[in-house]
């Protein structure tokens, strides 16, 4: 696998130059986090990790839906196709020829 997270003989074939282009998603979470410790003077504590809690779950908004497949999820959330649980489809489990996992 490539660091993108697609098989390298697809992203790196030749024949697929100008088939990709550069998308962006924002974790609001994440964002938090580095706004509380991205300062120049910020020095943690020794291990002292800093994680996102939800200050008002009210205002959260959260997918209640069935994601979409395919190219849906690729422009709904900006990321590869995903399947009921936000993972990509490389990260999903899929039976073997005897039906194993």
């Amino acid at each position: 696998m490539c660091e993108c997270g697609r098989p390298k003989f697809e992203c790196r074939h030749p024949d697929n130059a100008g088939a990709y282009e550069a998308a962006d998603v924002t974790c609001h979470a994440q964002a938090a986090v580095e706004e509380r410790t991205g300062g120049k003077d910020f020095k943690p504590e020794p291990g002292q990790r800093f994680y996102a809690v939800e200050i008002d779950e009210s205002v959260i908004t959260r997918r209640t839906f069935a994601p979409p497949h395919g190219d849906e999820v690729n422009n709904a959330y900006g990321g590869e196709p995903q399947n009921e649980y936000g993972d990509t489809d490389a990260q999903t489990e899929t039976p073997n020829k005897s039906g194993q996992r």
